[in-house]
């Protein structure tokens, strides 16, 4: 199931996911059951650019030393000691939301679960452009 939800969120299918990652999910009490779980996959396609899944990106790790946002569980983030900008994540977010979804607004919109209207605020807001990279106009204030 794993595998599929990280298909169906990220457009790939070369995911692989390492024994240790599979048992702390099959150990993981997924109250919310089948949707807590694709949830959680979906959150991990925004915030790992791995192609592997290690014991740390599963519920319960913390991938400190492999990226700026570590995927703690399902209802939590745990950030890195010395601090992390809001806007810069909300930025990866974005970008990343739009390079899923072939850069189609509307798409990454619904992704995001946001207005498409509030999108193109924050697109604009951070000075990224239809493509998804920034542009040279500086960021709104």
């Amino acid at each position: 199931m794993v595998e599929n939800f990280l298909a169906r969120h990220s457009g790939r299918e070369d995911w692989t996911v390492s024994a240790e990652f599979a048992r702390r999910m099959e150990a993981h009490p997924w109250r919310g059951n089948v949707r807590e779980l694709e949830n959680f996959c979906q959150r991990l396609t925004l915030l790992t650019d791995a192609r592997e899944l290690r014991a740390d990106d599963a519920p319960g790790g913390a991938r400190d030393g492999r990226g700026a946002v570590a995927v703690i569980g399902p209802e939590r983030i745990d950030l890195p000691p010395e601090g992390a900008s809001l806007e810069d994540l909300e930025r990866a977010i974005i970008e990343r939301a739009l390079e899923l979804n072939n850069h189609n607004q509307s798409r990454a919109a619904r992704f995001l679960r946001i207005p498409r209207h509030v999108l193109l605020y924050r697109l604009e807001k951070f000075g990224i452009d239809a493509k998804g990279t920034k542009t040279d106009v500086p960021p709104r204030e």
